[in-house]
């Protein structure tokens, strides 16, 4: 019997457009106790350093992922980053609870990398609530470090800052 863990999803990682912004907002309130608004991910759309990319879900797929009739792809998690002056950071990646621990934050992230890498920045930031275990491993496993703390970051906890040197990258087996 297959779980969600063996079964590959047949995802594409294309570049976020306006049309996706309600799956991504309706993934980011469940996500998140202090969500970003459609306004800020418009902001984000127009931005010059900022980079959006949506994980869509293909194939006849209903919104559990299991076959269904044909429809619109579905997104299933998204990545903004930007890529200022030799500089990367990561500022949002996030999946829908019912598509996580399948791999497709591990997607998000190493495609983030890979573009900054091609990029040619020197650093990579990115900031992570300190009681996110799950999120922090995941880092790690790429070979994040820890950096320091920011205090009340989030209003209601603290933030890791969290490093990663392009030219130390390390990537685990990821199975897909």
């Amino acid at each position: 019997m297959h779980t969600k863990e063996n079964i590959p999803l047949d995802i594409k990682l294309l570049p976020m457009t306006e049309d996706d912004l309600d799956m991504v907002v309706n993934i980011e309130n469940i996500s998140f106790t202090r969500p970003w608004s459609k306004d800020m991910f418009l902001g984000e759309l127009s931005n010059p350093v900022s980079n959006l990319f949506v994980a869509k879900l293909q194939g006849k797929t209903d919104k559990s992922g299991k076959g269904g009739e044909e429809r619109q792809e579905i997104v299933i998690g998204y990545a903004v980053f930007w890529v200022v002056v030799g500089e990367g950071h990561i500022m949002n990646i996030s999946v829908a609870p019912e598509f996580r621990r399948q791999g497709v934050g591990r997607r998000l992230l190493r495609f983030t990398i890979e573009f900054m890498e091609q990029a040619c920045v020197t650093v990579i930031f990115l900031e992570v609530r300190r009681t996110n275990h799950a999120a922090i491993k995941l880092y790690k496993d790429y070979g994040f470090e820890d950096v320091y703390v920011r205090k009340n970051y989030y209003g209601d906890e603290d933030a890791l800052v969290m490093r990663l040197d392009p030219g130390v990258l390390s990537y685990p087996d990821e199975g897909f």
